[in-house]
């Protein structure tokens, strides 16, 4: 009995060490990208919290009041959640979500770049490649260690994305649901992913992502005094909140004076440029070689660019985390292709 739990513990360690030995690129690199995270992480309310946007969402998810008025009904509850972690700082706490969010969507851009270059021998160091420009890259290190919704639909975004290249539709409506309860910004995975695949385009899927609309009920249900960014108009009830939602619609959506567009086609290219670096080189090859009209990738890395180009404030930078996101896929995509197989 002894000898047989010995020849097992001896099994197991050569396995692991076996196993360990393998995937060492793979452990170094998330490895250094999670300890990045952590070390980064808020430890409190910092001037780096854009707009003071984690304060709102604090005080909503520790006291169940909405917080903008999209008010990302599952990204409050999950917080919530996080809150009641016993250790720390309350922002500390909910900012683990983005840490999380940033480590998951780094693995995923490593399994979909194996998943498109699998029979390249060079394909786990493709997929290292792109996780790492996406782990390192400024914006995501931003956002990835402050209260903000950002990270968790980035990676929601980038999940969808690999479920659907791996035709595993109800784990791609799932997450595209989850996204929708959210932040509304995830309309540029949806429509796309939508648009590319036929067989997504029936009415289980669709009620899947439409059932997470639910989350919303979230709104009206706590809203309340002192209201916050909710404050009820004259009109009242529903008809009263749903012209609340239209109303700062609108002015999200904004519209950017024309003698600004220049500059902001300039900061664009260089946010770009800063946080995809050298790897745009192998990005350029990935556009060279396909027509990006016809191409998912293509367009989930554009849409957000498109739409911070139109936006009139110029913090929506950080919209355009998805982009850099799906961009590095295309980054290792693109270095298969200068490398034989």
């Amino acid at each position: 009995m002894v000898d047989l739990c010995w020849q097992n513990t001896t099994g197991s360690y050569n396995s692991m060490k076996s196993w360990i030995k393998k995937y060492w690129t793979e452990l170094l690199v998330f490895g250094v990208i999670s300890l990045v995270l952590f070390i980064d992480v808020s430890p409190d309310m910092t001037w780096i919290n854009t707009d003071s946007d984690g304060v709102h969402y604090i005080y909503a998810a520790k006291y169940f009041y909405p917080s903008h008025k999209g008010s990302a009904p599952l990204y409050l509850l999950l917080g919530h959640l996080f809150l009641w972690i016993p250790i720390a700082t309350e922002a500390w706490r909910m900012a683990l979500i983005s840490v999380i969010s940033g480590i998951a969507g780094s693995v995923f851009i490593y399994l979909a770049i194996l998943h498109h270059t699998y029979k390249n021998k060079y394909s786990r160091l493709f997929g290292v490649a792109g996780a790492l420009i996406y782990g390192s890259s400024a914006l995501a290190i931003s956002q990835n260690t402050i209260v903000e919704t950002y990270p968790l639909i980035t990676a929601l975004g980038i999940m969808a994305y690999y479920f659907s290249i791996r035709k595993w539709w109800w784990a791609c409506a799932i997450s595209l649901g989850a996204g929708l309860a959210i932040h509304t910004n995830i309309i540029f995975v949806i429509i796309p992913i939508i648009i590319a695949n036929k067989e997504f385009r029936c009415w289980e899927y669709g009620g899947i992502i439409a059932a997470f609309l639910l989350f919303y009920l979230y709104i009206p249900i706590t809203n309340r005094y002192p209201y916050m960014w909710n404050a009820p108009n004259n009109t009242g009830g529903l008809l009263g909140f749903t012209q609340d939602v239209f109303a700062t619609g609108q002015m999200l959506t904004g519209g950017l004076s024309i003698w600004d567009f220049p500059k902001r086609i300039l900061d664009t290219i260089l946010q770009l440029g800063l946080n995809w670096n050298i790897g745009i080189i192998a990005l350029g090859v990935y556009v060279w070689r396909i027509k990006w009209y016809k191409d998912l990738l293509g367009w989930l890395i554009l849409l957000p660019i498109l739409y911070y180009l139109g936006n009139l404030a110029p913090q929506t930078y950080v919209y355009m985390q998805p982009s850099i996101a799906f961009g590095a896929i295309a980054i290792g995509i693109g270095l298969s292709k200068l490398t034989p197989l």
